[in-house]
Order: C-alpha cells, then structure tokens, then sequence
C-alpha cells in the first residue's frame, strides 16, 4: 500500500479515496456480512478478537461506504428522510425547515460527512458499539455521545476503546472523532475506529487540491446543495476534515 501513495497516481487513486472506485481493494472480514481494505483486514480481525477477548459482544454497524452511500445518507437528511442532530448530538434538530441552506449545510456536516470526503470510502474505518457478554445488546442503536456517556450502554465499551487505543498492543488504532484529534466543528463519535497505517498514509498525502478539483466536479453530478457546497469547500475541507484543525 505505501508505494502506491507515495507514488501517487490521480487517474488510478483519486477514484478510490472519494469511494468512486474501491471493489477490488476490498475483502470481506471472516464471518461478517461487511468489508474492509485488503491491507487492513489482519489489523481488524486482531480488534475483534480483542474485543472478544475482553468480554464484549459486538455488533459492527459500518466499514466500507461508497460514494454513492454516503451521498444517499447526505440527500435523506436534506429531503427530512432522516433526522439532523442537534450540536450535542442528543436530539433531531426541530423546524429543519425553517433553516437556510447554509445553515442545512453545516448542520449535517457536523455528524455527517460530505460525500468523498469520508473516511468510511477508504475501508480503513469501522464505526462499532459492544455490550458485556451477558448485558442485552439495544435493539435500537442511534450512534449517540449519550449511549457512551456513564449512563449509556456502551459507556464501558468506551472505556474499553480508550484503553485499548492507548496501549502497546492497540496503537494501530485510534478515534479520529474525540478529542483532541478530532476535526473543530464535528461532533465526538467515539464509536469510531481508523486503523491507522492504512488511514494516515493516505490522510498524509490527500491535497485540497484534489477536493477542489476531482471531488468538486463529481458533487456538481447532482448533488442535494451542491452550490452551497461549491461556496463552502474550502471552509468544510478545514474545520471538517483536517484532524486537530
């Protein structure tokens, strides 16, 4: 993988790290209905048997998303199909309506990725939740801060993360979406998990440059604010892609 980045190719690699074009770098994780980057399946396969490891069962809710994905999910929250959350990510905002379009932007931006700029499109990404084994896993699991928090049913889970994130056996790992890494305006997802010698070399070498001109003409393709998103790329590439920003 690491040749292919330092010698990087836009016709050839552009298409992957905006999701457009990924089939064949990806393979499916033994007894998993989901898949990840060829490079990064030993990586993962250890984290779950980690997990197991450590007295959780778990349920894994996304890996690999494709462009196309990750714009369906950006257009239901433009059409009212799926809900915003509010800044603290507790509550839909109510009266999405009565926003701007500017203000519809930034709203979903917050929890939500732009299409071709998740990091879910390069299969270094899982986005996780576990319960004790004998706790009863949450029919109904909305990927909040509050189902982290102590009185939430993954907070020992958390716990877990942070220790294993930290440690000598855990350190290809890491949360993009917590402090202090996490980009300025998102929100904490503390279920999410980048295997980091695949993510950060490709993060290293990602150029706005490449957003500007690659991403951008795809956006236009129909894309729900698409001239909203025009005017503000730059502003999201900073505060909503650049980790520590």
């Amino acid at each position: 993988m690491s040749n292919q980045w330092y010698n990087f190719n836009e016709e050839t690699d552009l298409p992957y790290i905006f999701g457009l074009d990924n089939n064949q770098s990806m393979i499916k994780i033994p007894q998993e209905s989901f898949v990840v980057h060829k490079d990064a399946l030993d990586g993962f396969s250890f984290f779950l048997d980690e997990i197991r490891n450590a007295g959780f069962q778990y349920k894994i809710i996304s890996t690999l998303r494709t462009f196309e994905h990750q714009k369906k999910i950006w257009e239901a929250k433009v059409l009212g199909d799926r809900p915003i959350m509010d800044k603290q990510g507790s509550k839909p905002i109510q009266n999405v309506q009565e926003l701007t379009p500017n203000e519809v932007l930034w709203s979903i931006l917050r929890y939500s990725a732009l299409p071709g700029l998740s990091r879910h499109h390069w299969g270094s990404e899982m986005d996780i939740v576990a319960v004790k084994e004998n706790a009863i896993m949450p029919k109904k699991i909305e990927l909040t801060p509050a189902e982290f928090a102590p009185d939430g049913p993954f907070y020992d889970f958390s716990l877990f993360l942070r220790d294993f994130t930290s440690s000598q056996i855990g350190h290809q790992f890491f949360r993009p979406y917590i402090t202090p890494l996490r980009p300025a305006y998102l929100g904490p997802e503390p279920w999410h998990i980048s295997y980091r010698p695949l993510s950060e070399e490709i993060y290293r070498n990602f150029r706005y440059d490449y957003a500007q001109d690659f991403l951008l003409s795809k956006i236009k393709e129909g894309t729900l604010l698409a001239d909203e998103i025009a005017k503000e790329l730059h502003r999201i590439y900073r505060y909503c892609f650049l980790l520590g920003s």
